[in-house]
C-alpha cells in the first residue's frame, strides 16, 4: 500500500510536470502583404485536407481559395442573392473534413451556403433564425449557433451530411441579454464536444451532442461580465445593458483538444493574447501575436492561422510547444 500511494503521487506529481507547456509561434506563410490587393477584409478562414486555404472576404463578397504557398487559385461570390452571391458578404467559414464540403454564412441572414472544394454552388441551408457561427465535426455534421431570443426556438443547430436537422437545444444559464448570449461555436473532435464561447461573458461551456451541459469554467484574472452602457429605451432582451468592452474575440481547438481563446480589451495585449486551455478548462499556456487579429484558426496539423493589417493579412504560424520540467 505504501508503495501504490508513492507511485500515485509520481505520477501526479509528473503529469503536473508535464502539463506546463511553453508555447511559441513561427512563422509559415503571409498571404496579401500590405502592398497586395489579394484580400480586403477577412471574415473567416478555413483549410482542407491538401493544406490548400479558403478565406471570406466580407469586403469582396467572394469566398477565396489559396494555395499551400499563398497563391490565389480560385475564387467566386459577389453581391446579390443568387446561388453564388451573398446579400450583405460572406462571413464564417468551415470545411468538412469527412465529405469535402465547404459552407459559409451569408452574413446576418439565415441562410448557410453549401459549395464543393472547387467552389461550386451545392445548396443551402436554411436555418429558423440568422446565422452566428458554423462548424463541421468530422463525421460531416453541420453545427450552427444563432442569437438566443425569446422566440421559444432553440440556438443551437445540428445538421447530418443529409442537411437533415437531427438536434437542437439552447444553451444554459444565459444572462438574458441577447448581446451577451449569442455563442461562437467550436468542435472538439477529439471528444466530440461543442464548445460555446461568450464575447462578453467569462464563459466557456463544453455540451454534448444531446445538448447537455458537460462542463463549464472561465479564465482566472479577466472579470466575469464585459462594461455596459444603458440601452437608449428600456428593451428586455438587453437586460444587462449594451457592451462596450470585449473580453473574448475567437476561438479554435487542436488535435489534442486544446482551446485557443483570442482575448480582447481586457487582456494584457488586446486581440494579442492567446490563452490555451486543455478540455477540463485548466489554462496551459499562452501565447502573444505580434499583430492585432480579429480571427484565429488551427488546422489539422495544429497550424495556427491569425489575421492581421485591420483583417487584410493573413499569417500561418506553426506551433512549437516546450515542455517545461
Amino acid at each position: 500500500m505504501k508503495y501504490l500511494i508513492v507511485f500515485f503521487l509520481f505520477i501526479t506529481f509528473f503529469s503536473d510536470i508535464i502539463s506546463q507547456v511553453h508555447f511559441t509561434l513561427k512563422k509559415e506563410l503571409e498571404i496579401n502583404k500590405a502592398s497586395d490587393t489579394l484580400l480586403f477584409q477577412i471574415s473567416g478562414i478555413t483549410t482542407n485536407t491538401k493544406e490548400e486555404i479558403y478565406i471570406s472576404d466580407k469586403l469582396d463578397y467572394k469566398i477565396k481559395k489559396f494555395s499551400p504557398r499563398g497563391n490565389l487559385l480560385i475564387y467566386k461570390g459577389r453581391k446579390g442573392e443568387g446561388p453564388e452571391e451573398f446579400k450583405l458578404g460572406p462571413s464564417n467559414i468551415t470545411y468538412d473534413l469527412k465529405y469535402h464540403r465547404i459552407a459559409v454564412i451569408d452574413q446576418t441572414t439565415q441562410v448557410v451556403k453549401l459549395f464543393n472544394e472547387k467552389l461550386v454552388f451545392n445548396k443551402s441551408i436554411f436555418v429558423p433564425k440568422n446565422v452566428a457561427d458554423i462548424e463541421f465535426d468530422d463525421k460531416g455534421n453541420l453545427i450552427v449557433s444563432t442569437p438566443p431570443l425569446n422566440d421559444g426556438l432553440s440556438s443551437i443547430f445540428i445538421y447530418n451530411n443529409n442537411d437533415t436537422l437531427i438536434n437542437s437545444f439552447n444553451p444554459v444559464h444565459l444572462s438574458g441579454n441577447v448581446l451577451m448570449d449569442i455563442p461562437n461555436i467550436n468542435v472538439v473532435r477529439k471528444y466530440h464536444r461543442i464548445i460555446c464561447l461568450y464575447r462578453f461573458r467569462n464563459l466557456i461551456q463544453i455540451y454534448d451532442y444531446k445538448g447537455i451541459l458537460q462542463q463549464e469554467f472561465s479564465i482566472p484574472g479577466l472579470p466575469d461580465i464585459a462594461e455596459t452602457e444603458t440601452p437608449p429605451q428600456n428593451i428586455s432582451y438587453l437586460k444587462w445593458g449594451i457592451p462596450t468592452k470585449v473580453i473574448f474575440w475567437d476561438l479554435a481547438s487542436d488535435s489534442q483538444g486544446n482551446l485557443y481563446i483570442l482575448g480582447d480589451d481586457y487582456s494584457k495585449h488586446p486581440r494579442r493574447d492567446i490563452y490555451i486551455l486543455n478540455i477540463h478548462g485548466k489554462v496551459i499556456g499562452e501565447i502573444t501575436l505580434e499583430n492585432e487579429s480579429k480571427y484565429i484558426y488551427i488546422d489539422n496539423d495544429d497550424n495556427l492561422y491569425a489575421t492581421k493589417n485591420e483583417g487584410t493579412t493573413l499569417e500561418k504560424y506553426r506551433i512549437i510547444k516546450n515542455v517545461k520540467r
